[in-house]
């Protein structure tokens, strides 16, 4: 008996060391494929079953990268991955049906594909999930469908997440200014500047927020330092009527002409009307006339 334990003990570990022996080659192929993105060497390692392999060559026949474009085999391959689990490799499928791009347009086809990457948590496809849902445009538009995936893909600090949900609490039938401002608050303190302007002005008109120039003029003047035309234009108003801050109207012609510079009509509107004598803003310099 105890030479028949010995020899099945030894025969259970040779199988062992074979198989490790069997995964350590294929793990050798499919480096050769991600250390290379040589056509023979991910195929061969996309025939082993490998995901990633597979993506690779969608990537490759998608973008021509050291093959010949071909949208079919893009397809092919990424649909490969894409059944086996491979995140990346939903998304671009998503994003190549939303936008009929190598493939026909078709909603219903984008939706699940992003559906499948982001119930396993992946924040980007959650955001395109909550955008194809917010826009009306390939299905139709759902708002609670995009309140649910909007959020879940904001609450990981997506920050065009968060400014799709202040968007869509501004609006519609069921608006809500608290909670748009809340939303608009956390892209802000990511320094985004849209969010900051935005969130500078419910402060100077008390939307969503209670009414506060001094907090307006914070949030405004982020945004105008990043270069936001309308910021910079709203803090000029705000420093030439002294609102939150201390009248300046030295400082406010500053800003005007930073805004005017871009285009912006009503200031270089509030620069022709100023005591200073006529001055125009071209787009690119300052003339005084």
């Amino acid at each position: 008996m105890k030479a028949i334990a010995i020899c099945v003990a030894t025969t259970i570990f040779v199988a062992t060391v074979a198989a490790d022996d069997q995964k350590a080659r294929e793990h050798v192929v499919l480096d050769r494929c991600l250390d290379s993105w040589h056509e023979k060497s991910c195929r061969e390692a996309a025939a082993l079953g490998f995901a990633q392999a597979a993506l690779i060559l969608g990537i490759m026949y998608r973008t021509g990268h050291h093959v010949l474009k071909d949208d079919e085999k893009a397809l092919l391959w990424l649909t490969q991955a894409a059944r086996k689990g491979e995140t990346r490799a939903q998304i671009t499928l998503g994003l190549m049906f939303r936008h009929g791009d190598g493939v026909p347009q078709d909603g219903a086809q984008a939706v699940s594909w992003f559906r499948r990457a982001a119930e396993r948590g992946n924040p980007f496809a959650q955001l395109n999930l909550g955008l194809i849902y917010s826009e009306d445009e390939v299905v139709p538009e759902d708002r609670i469908e995009a309140l649910i995936w909007l959020n879940r893909a904001a609450e990981q600090g997506v920050l065009k997440a968060q400014l799709a949900l202040g968007l869509l609490y501004s609006l519609g039938p069921q608006q809500d200014d608290a909670r748009a401002a809340a939303w608009y608050r956390r892209a802000a303190e990511q320094a985004d500047p849209t969010a900051e302007y935005i969130l500078g002005m419910l402060y100077d008109e008390g939307r969503g927020v209670p009414e506060d120039p001094s907090k307006a003029v914070l949030w405004i003047r982020r945004a105008a330092e990043q270069g936001v035309a309308r910021a910079q234009f709203r803090l000029g108003v705000l420093l030439a009527e002294g609102r939150g801050v201390r009248r300046d109207a030295e400082a406010a012609i500053k800003w005007y002409r930073k805004a005017a510079r871009q285009g912006h009509q009503e200031a270089q509107d509030r620069l022709d009307m100023t005591n200073r004598g006529a001055i125009r803003v071209a787009p690119d310099n300052i003339e005084h006339l």
